[in-house]
């Protein structure tokens, strides 16, 4: 059979991808994306899941998965939420909590993940329900669809605004809970509460989208970062701990059973957050709210993977540079094969206790020492993972780097036919063709990585090579 040519347009905007099992033109690359721990549920055991990072950021706190389950086409996740609080202007003086949900926003370099359409039931601390108290959502619709911002840029994709005075009207609080579109991370806002920690529970009518096993679970331990770079309201607590003991960052040498295409690093939250107060005129209230931190993969030249800080389900054999060491990059150099773990950047590691002297440079000798000496304990789960049955549609990965623009465009993606298992693959923009594809036989893309996708914006696999 003869080669067939991808649609090469996409063009960024509000309308989301197809989801009703129809064909979607794909752009002739797409940046990858971490498959969220969502799609694992039911796929492997309870217990590599529990307590995973499903979602973070400064301004929405953490999303923790706590438990999970699939009944046919219905998966429920239960989570816990530790928001963030703020004093806006707007709302003076009352206080507004923010939260995220089940997708990651896709920051600066960082992989983002794509979550499909959810109901949300939330609940407050005492058991509560306060689900009708969200009255406003951001959602960043990342799909099918190119950035718009290179990587130099905190918010690279589409952003959605739902609720009064916005894009749009809130959508409804239906029987089984606030309806939430598919999304690559979101912010949901209750003004005039401060919520310190919430329960919430997502509901969701997909099919399996992956077929996941483990191949093997690596443990390991790590300490404190103490070294350079930008640790916001804590700065003064990293100039002492610089001037007390010298600089680290531990690495962790990866044990990577044969098979092995996604990892899962499990790990705790920081006990500080220190970003979301650094322009906050209220002082610092989410100081001692939980957070996540930076981790990243090496290769055998010390050259660092774009940064990751959820428990996503990442690609172990197509990692992407870091962008502060590619600064002239249009498309971010893949780095590997990665040998090494570089752990967690954490200021203040867990199982410490939050003090004001962190935000003060005040600390004692003693509370440096202790932060300085305290051990903490990670799980790397290494997965082998594939597409399931179903429609999913092949495109070139690059991730865009700092001087990367929107006009910049690569020749259309040629798919090669492979030996016989039906999916439907856009040709022109008014007529679908079937062709066959399998994913270990013939691979789908001249260029490489090369990432499967849905028509949700979900990467369900990829190859790295041929």
């Amino acid at each position: 059979m003869g080669a067939l040519l991808f649609s090469a347009l996409a063009v960024p905007g509000v309308a989301g991808p197809a989801t009703d099992g129809t064909a979607v033109a794909l752009p002739d690359w797409l940046e990858p994306r971490a498959q969220s721990v969502v799609d694992l549920v039911s796929q492997i055991e309870e217990r590599a899941l529990r307590g995973a990072i499903v979602s973070f950021d400064d301004g929405e706190g953490l999303v923790i998965y706590e438990s999970g389950s699939r009944v046919g086409s219905t998966v429920t996740v239960t989570t816990t939420l530790f928001p963030r609080v703020t004093y806006p202007a707007w709302l003076a003086p009352q206080p507004l909590t923010a939260f995220g949900c089940l997708g990651q926003y896709p920051r600066y370099d960082h992989m983002g993940s794509v979550a499909p359409a959810s109901h949300l039931r939330l609940y407050a601390a005492d058991g509560t329900e306060v689900t009708h108290e969200v009255d406003y959502m951001y959602i960043s619709a990342m799909g099918t669809r190119l950035p718009q911002y290179n990587s130099s840029m905190y918010l690279r994709y589409t952003e959605i605004a739902y609720g009064p005075g916005k894009t749009f009207p809130m959508p409804p609080v239906e029987p089984n809970g606030l309806a939430i579109p598919s999304n690559s991370g979101c912010r949901l806002e209750i003004p005039g509460r401060d919520y310190v920690t919430l329960t919430g529970v997502f509901t969701l009518e997909i099919s399996e989208a992956v077929h996941a096993s483990i191949l093997g679970t690596q443990t390991g331990t790590f300490r404190s970062y103490v070294g350079v770079g930008d640790v916001g309201i804590v700065q003064p607590l990293m100039d002492q701990m610089r001037a007390a003991y010298p600089d680290r960052h531990e690495r962790i040498a990866l044990e990577i059973p044969a098979g092995t295409n996604y990892f899962l690093l499990r790990y705790p939250a920081m006990p500080v957050d220190p970003y979301t107060d650094r322009s906050s005129l209220a002082g610092f209230p989410n100081a001692d709210r939980p957070s996540s931190g930076s981790y990243r993969l090496e290769d055998s030249d010390w050259r660092l993977s774009a940064d990751m800080t959820i428990s996503g389900v990442f690609p172990l054999k197509a990692v992407w540079r870091d962008a502060d060491q590619a600064p002239q990059a249009s498309y971010l150099p893949v780095v590997g094969p990665v040998t090494r773990l570089a752990v967690p950047e954490y200021v203040v590691p867990a199982g410490v206790q939050y003090h004001p002297c962190f935000t003060q440079g005040s600390c004692s000798a003693a509370i440096l020492e202790t932060i300085y000496k305290q051990v903490m304990s990670l799980e790397i789960v290494y997965l082998s993972v594939a597409p399931a049955d179903g429609a999913v549609y092949a495109t070139e990965l690059r991730l865009a780097g700092p001087i990367w623009t929107t006009g910049q465009r690569s020749a259309p993606i040629i798919l090669e036919a492979a030996e016989p298992e039906l999916h439907a693959i856009r040709v022109d923009l008014d007529q679908l063709v079937y062709v066959p594809v399998v994913f270990n036989m013939t691979p789908p893309c001249r260029t490489y990585p090369c990432g499967w996708f849905d028509s949700l914006g979900r990467m369900l696999g990829y190859l790295a090579a041929q």
